[in-house]
């Protein structure tokens, strides 16, 4: 999916100055080329704050620490099911890296008991495919020529026909009492805010824009993500619904209830890169 970005970027001699990191919602909507500062979009869909702390732990062990990252949350994320809290199981999309970091393997292990003999076989780091190792190993070797991946998702005939199904199967006052906050995903991004801390990483967050999002359940998670983001002192620019411009309730601006299409993400980019100049230090 990243196209081997995350190998690039770890054996570029002049590696980007921010770094996009996030879910699906960043990885396809979030321009790189939008910003006043060099940048790349390691992003990459179903992912939590585990991947990207195992991502960041990357970033310091080949000593290619940006100097700014932009972080997309979804507050949903932070809210579990009466506190039946699941580990993540993201951070197997960095198993290739497996030796070269102790958190994610510490993470990986954490999943089940199984896991550490899996990579006794040497392909499955590798996750089987030998086009996608050769590809990994090209780019690291020509990180300096190689361009960084990113292309909109573009519009297509059935748009519609997702949005109009995701509006009807949500309801605003479905469940939202008996969500409880997660206290994984709070350690996560607590350690993740810590970490950019200690290394002098400029963190600024936004919450990921969605079409007819579950407003209740989004402000109780908002809530608590304020609360964190604020005392930590975090630049932070929100898109969810309560707060977003008039136009990302348009449903032609998106592919489906949660992603935009390529005119929706060019207009998101460009607030973005306002945001980003602003607090840029």
């Amino acid at each position: 999916q990243d196209g081997g970005d995350i190998n690039k970027y770890l054996h570029d001699s002049n590696h980007p100055d921010m770094v996009i990191m996030g879910s699906s919602t960043a990885r396809f909507q979030v321009n790189p080329d939008s910003f006043p500062v060099k940048s790349c979009n390691l992003a990459r869909a179903m992912t939590t704050d585990c991947y990207q702390l195992g991502l960041l732990s990357l970033m310091i062990r080949y000593n290619k620490i940006p100097k700014t990252i932009l972080l997309s949350l979804w507050p949903r994320n932070y809210l579990v099911l009466n506190k039946e809290d699941q580990h993540p199981e993201d951070a197997l999309f960095l198993r290739y890296y497996y030796d070269e970091s102790d958190f994610i393997k510490n993470e990986i292990n954490d999943i089940s008991f199984s896991e550490k003999f899996k990579f006794l076989f040497s392909a499955y780091r590798f996750n089987g495919m030998v086009t996608n190792t050769l590809k990994y190993y090209y780019l690291g070797r020509h990180a300096d020529t190689a361009k960084y991946y990113f292309k909109y998702q573009a519009s297509n005939a059935n748009d519609s026909i997702n949005i109009s199904n995701v509006q009807k199967l949500r309801n605003p006052n479905t469940g939202h009492k008996s969500l409880q906050l997660s206290n994984l995903s709070t350690i996560y991004l607590s350690r993740f805010i810590d970490t950019c801390n200690k290394y002098k990483i400029n963190l600024m967050c936004y919450y990921m824009p969605m079409l007819g999002e579950d407003t209740v359940l989004i402000k109780h998670g908002e809530d608590f993500m304020d609360s964190v983001l604020v005392a930590r002192k975090i630049p932070l620019l929100k898109f969810t619904n309560i707060n977003a411009p008039a136009i990302f309730n348009h449903p032609g601006y998106w592919v489906d209830g949660e992603h935009m299409n390529e005119k929706g993400g060019a207009i998101q980019s460009a607030m973005l890169a306002a945001f980003v100049k602003e607090h840029l230090n």
